[in-house]
C-alpha cells in the first residue's frame, strides 16, 4: 500500500495535465514540480520542450486535493475517495529563451536533490521529476522549509512561485477555513 504522500502525489499526477516526456536521447527536457502544501494552493508545474521553444503548464487544484484521500481508522490504510471531485485549472504559455528560471534549470543538478519523504498527513510534500531525455531524477521531500539543509529544494520551490504566474489565470482557489 502507498504511503500518504505517495498516494497524494499519485492523485495530483492523475488529475493534472499529461506529462510531455521527450523521446529518448533527443536533447529535450521535462521538469515537473508538484507542490502539495498543507495550506494554500496545491499545484503541478511542468516545464518542457515544445518544438523549438520551452513551455510552462500549471495545473492548479481549486479545492484541497487532500480531501480526496481517506484514512481507514481500523487498519490505518490510505485510499482514494471516489465520492469527492476536485476542480482544476490548467493554463500554459511559452517561455522566452532568456528566462532566468530556464537558466537556473540548466545549472541545477537534479540528481543531487535529497529524497526525504515522511508519512505525515499534516505536512508539506513536494515532488520533482526531471529528465534531459538521457537520464532522469525523481525525488520527494517533506517539510523542506523546516529544514536548513535542502537549499536546492528551497531554491526550486521559491522560484516556482514566480514561474506559476506566467500562464494566464482563469479561475481562483477557494480555501476552506476551519471552524
Amino acid at each position: 500500500m502507498l504511503s500518504y504522500p505517495l498516494l497524494l502525489e499519485r492523485q495530483a499526477a492523475r488529475l493534472s495535465g499529461a506529462m510531455e516526456l521527450p523521446p529518448p536521447h533527443s536533447g529535450r527536457i521535462f521538469l515537473r514540480l508538484i507542490r502539495l502544501a498543507r495550506r494554500g494552493r496545491e499545484t503541478v508545474m511542468d516545464i518542457y520542450t515544445s518544438g523549438n521553444r520551452m513551455r510552462i503548464r500549471v495545473t492548479r487544484f481549486l479545492a484541497p486535493l487532500r480531501e480526496t484521500i481517506k484514512n481507514d481508522p481500523i487498519d490505518g490504510q490510505f485510499s482514494v475517495r471516489e465520492d469527492v471531485s476536485v476542480p482544476i485549472e490548467v493554463s500554459s504559455t511559452y517561455l522566452e529563451p532568456w528566462d532566468s528560471f530556464l537558466k537556473m534549470m540548466s545549472k541545477m543538478d537534479f540528481g543531487g536533490f535529497a529524497h526525504d519523504l515522511s508519512d505525515e498527513i499534516d505536512a508539506d510534500h513536494y515532488f520533482m521529476f526531471y529528465t534531459n531525455s538521457s537520464g532522469y531524477a525523481a525525488k520527494g521531500i517533506t517539510n523542506p522549509h523546516e529544514k536548513k539543509w535542502p537549499e536546492n529544494w528551497l531554491h526550486l520551490i521559491h522560484r516556482s512561485y514566480g514561474m506559476e504566474l506566467n500562464p494566464p489565470r482563469r479561475l481562483f482557489y477557494k480555501e476552506k477555513i476551519p471552524a
